[in-house]
């Protein structure tokens, strides 16, 4: 039987989870004959490829949730912040349980059959970083001399991508998470065009939070999962 292209092998996310993952990559050729060896499988598409969407719920995926990718152009400021800076190896345990406890709104943890992984996966997304396999930048804010949230960047051409961004929950609704954005515009401004950011349908606040500081969406994907 001939190999499908149109899957490739998440080996990060078969190692955290202990599973064999295959995410789809192409849409140009619409063949959903995952590899026998899968376990779980996840496909993100667009919400306006409607026939595409109905082939893929006939092969029983199941849809997660909604994901809304957010941009901003960015404006020159002078904001400056002597809370915020690039986080060290020092800090890599307490960002990495930051991520552990604050992450709940995820397509893992809405996923029954992964929510007990949810957790681990946003802890060792982190981790890549201090390994030099994910992101280019890792910001953190810190309150009162502790560390209450972080942003991981990947830089993209001329968009500055947030891969990860939260405030701890003891830390917000301090003004926190603006300070984050004000901060990377004014850091950033000579080099990027947008922000790019990206959050899930469900999560509220999230969305209530880049609407009122001028994000717009400009696409929605929606998150669908399969396991075997």
């Amino acid at each position: 039987m001939k190999i499908n292209e149109n899957f490739i092998e998440d080996k990060w996310l078969s190692k955290i989870i202990s599973k064999q993952v295959y995410v789809y990559k192409s849409f140009n050729n619409l063949n959903l004959d995952l590899p026998k060896k899968t376990q779980f499988s996840y496909i993100k598409i667009n919400k306006k490829e409607k026939k595409k969407i109905q082939i893929i719920k006939k092969k029983n995926f199941k849809l997660i949730n909604y994901n809304i990718t957010f941009e901003k152009s960015i404006t020159q400021t002078n904001f400056h912040n002597k809370n915020i800076r690039l986080a060290k190896i020092k800090d890599k345990k307490k960002i990495q349980n930051i991520a552990f406890n604050n992450f709940n709104q995820s397509r893992f943890s809405l996923d029954k059959k992964l929510k007990k992984k949810s957790k681990l996966i946003k802890s060792e997304w982190v981790n890549n970083y201090f390994k030099r396999k994910r992101g280019d930048a890792l910001f953190l804010i810190e309150h009162n001399k502790v560390i209450a949230g972080f942003v991981l960047l990947i830089f993209n051409k001329r968009n500055l991508i947030i891969d990860l961004i939260t405030i701890d929950s003891k830390y917000q609704r301090k003004g926190l998470g603006i300070q984050l954005i004000n901060f990377l515009q004014a850091f950033y401004y000579k080099r990027f065009k947008k922000i790019i950011v990206g959050t899930q349908s469900n999560n509220k606040a999230s969305l209530k939070f880049y609407k009122r500081n001028k994000f717009r969406i400009f696409k929605t994907e929606m998150v669908f999962h399969k396991h075997f």
